[in-house]
């Protein structure tokens, strides 16, 4: 996959992007959320023996989200929210709002078994005790098989973060598409399936595309601006 891809004409845009980008990050103040992160849910030891880098990857998404400024935020693959929590809690305030955008998200929210036969972990039920615990109150979740869709809402801003494979990595951009967004931000695009469904998509969308921004973290980022 190209590290960017800038219409010519666009690089003013795709440095300011950038650099804004840069400052949000060296300024956040958000951090995971005690109760309700990946550093809390079943597999925990995977994340915390990673913690720098996925500390790092949520802070990100914290600093893409307060550059974009959206006023609608979809979501496909909200699994347990945590992502979402780095989204959602970095538009409050922006623009003089005083709530956070609007957020839809899309996840079949399978319930996973609990070692040793312990219980069940349900991640719809942790997304939405993280949600009200933040304080979020314009949100929507909405559970179900992503290939039943042929569209999805009016959103400026959508995150593509459900399957890796090509298959399912086009066809998620392609559903993407279908909300009209100035942008997309593709998460784990370090696979190498998900890197060939991007560049099927800015080949596609080329004469619709001003700039990409990779950001760089675990699984790596990439944000895609599309034109007005």
């Amino acid at each position: 996959m190209n590290n960017m891809f800038v219409m010519p004409g666009h690089e003013a845009q795709s440095a300011e992007f950038a650099r804004r980008f840069a400052d949000h990050f060296n300024s956040c103040d958000w951090a995971p959320h005690p109760l309700y992160s990946v550093f809390t849910q079943y597999d925990a030891g995977y994340y915390l023996a990673r913690r720098g880098g996925f500390e790092r990857k949520y802070r990100s998404m914290w600093a893409v989200a307060r550059t974009i400024s959206p006023q609608v935020i979809v979501e496909l693959g909200t699994h347990a929210g945590s992502s979402a929590d780095a989204y959602i809690s970095a538009t409050r305030g922006l623009a003089g709002r005083h709530d956070h955008a609007h957020y839809i998200g899309y996840d079949l929210f399978g319930i996973s078994p609990l070692p040793g036969g312990s219980g069940e972990w349900n991640p719809r039920r942790v997304c939405e005790a993280l949600f009200a615990d933040r304080g979020f109150h314009n949100w929507r979740l909405s559970q179900g098989d992503l290939r039943t869709l042929t569209a999805i809402e009016p959103a400026d801003f959508v995150v593509v973060d459900a399957a890796h494979d090509l298959r399912n990595a086009w066809e998620d951009l392609q559903l993407a598409l279908t909300a009209s967004p100035r942008w997309l931000f593709v998460d784990d695009v370090s696979g190498f399936e998900v890197q060939q469904a991007i560049e099927l998509l800015l080949e596609q969308q080329r004469a619709h595309i001003l700039f990409t921004f990779p950001v760089d973290y675990p699984d790596k980022g990439l944000v895609i601006r599309l034109a007005d």
